[in-house]
C-alpha cells in the first residue's frame, strides 16, 4: 500500500491559484488503485472519488505520478515483480481537471469514479519492489529505480516518443544483482552532480539505498544523452558505509547533498542524520 500527493491549481478569473487543492493517489494490497480530489478548505465532502481501477492479483506496493511527453501517467509497482504505467490524461479532463493539473469545475455530488486501465508494463524485479524514485531527463524521457526483495537495484530508462505510428513509451532496464546482501528497502534521489567536464553529453546522479542489512550505499548514474535505452547507462558503487538503525525502511535527502554538509537521514527502528562529506552527525565518523 502507498500513496502519492500532487497539488492541484484552480482556475479562476484567468488567474491559477494553488491553495488548497490536492490529487491523491492511493494504491492498495487488494490490487485496487483509487484517486482523489481533497479540498483542504471545504467542510464537509473533503474528498472526492475521480478514478478508479484495478491492476490483477498481485499486491500494489508502490504508487508515484509523473509527467511523460504530453502524458501525465501513475507508475505503480507491485509484489510481481512488474512497474506498470497508467495513463490519467483523459480520465481527469472527464473530472475538469486540465493535462497541467489546473481545475476547471467540480464534480456534481452524483458523479462516479471514471474507470482507469493500465497501457504498458514491464518485469525488472523477481519478486516484490519495495520501493521507488526518480530522476526526469527531459520532458520526454525518466530515469525509474527501484528496488525489491531480489536485492537488486534497477535503473528503467523510459522514454515516450511522437511517433504516431507508435507512441508508447519504451522501457530499458539495467539491474544490479545483489546490489545488498538482503533485501532493500529504501532508495532516494540525493542529488545531480551536472555533466561530466570531459564530455558534455554525460548527465550525471546520485542515488542512496538501504536495507535489514544495516548498509547505506551510494550509487552513481552516468547517463549517455547521446545514446538511447540501458546502453547509455552506466553505474559506480561510490560509498558502502555501515549505519546503526536496524530495518532501515527510509532515506531521505535534505537540499544542498551535492555540496558538502548536506544531510541524509536514514530511518527504521530509530533514526541516522550523516553529513555529506563527514559521515554520521553525532560521531563525526568518517563516511
Amino acid at each position: 500500500m502507498d500513496f502519492d500527493v500532487v497539488e492541484i491549481g484552480e482556475e479562476k478569473e484567468k488567474t491559477t491559484k494553488k491553495e488548497h487543492l490536492f490529487l491523491i493517489t492511493m494504491v492498495y494490497s487488494d490490487s485496487s488503485i483509487r484517486v482523489y480530489c481533497f479540498d483542504s478548505v471545504r467542510l464537509e465532502d473533503k474528498y472526492e472519488l475521480l478514478l478508479e481501477g484495478t491492476y490483477g492479483a498481485s499486491c500494489l506496493t508502490q504508487a508515484l505520478t509523473m509527467y511523460l511527453g504530453n502524458e501525465f501517467y501513475l507508475c505503480t509497482a507491485g509484489t510481481d515483480g512488474h512497474i506498470a504505467l497508467w495513463p490519467l490524461t483523459a480520465a481527469l479532463e472527464q473530472n475538469g481537471i486540465t493535462s497541467k493539473l489546473r481545475r476547471k469545475a467540480a464534480q456534481t455530488p452524483d458523479s462516479l469514479a471514471i474507470p482507469i486501465e493500465w497501457s504498458n508494463r514491464r518485469q525488472v524485479h523477481q519478486n516484490s519492489i519495495n520501493c521507488v524514485t526518480k530522476v526526469c531527463l527531459s520532458d520526454d524521457e525518466i530515469i525509474l529505480v527501484t528496488a525489491g526483495d531480489d536485492s537488486g537495484l534497477a535503473f528503467t530508462r523510459i522514454a515516450s516518443f511522437t511517433n504516431p505510428m507508435n507512441n508508447a513509451p519504451q522501457f530499458s532496464t539495467l539491474l544490479i544483482p545483489n546490489a545488498h546482501a538482503a533485501a532493500i528497502t529504501a532508495v532516494q534521489y540525493v542529488c545531480p552532480l551536472g555533466s561530466d567536464s570531459k564530455d558534455p553529453t554525460i548527465s550525471r546522479h546520485r542515488f542512496a539505498t538501504s536495507g535489514p542489512d544495516q548498509r547505506l550505499k551510494f550509487w552513481l548514474l552516468s547517463v549517455d544523452m547521446e545514446r538511447s535505452g540501458a546502453g547509455g547507462l552506466q553505474v559506480v558503487k561510490e560509498a558502502n558505509v555501515h549505519t546503526s538503525v536496524p530495518d532501515a525502511s527510509c532515506v531521505y535527502t535534505f537540499a544542498g547533498m551535492e555540496t558538502e554538509g548536506g544531510r541524509i537521514v536514514v530511518a527504521g527502528i530509530g533514526m541516522e542524520v550523516w553529513v555529506a562529506g563527514k559521515g554520521k552527525e553525532e560521531d563525526g565518523m568518517g563516511g
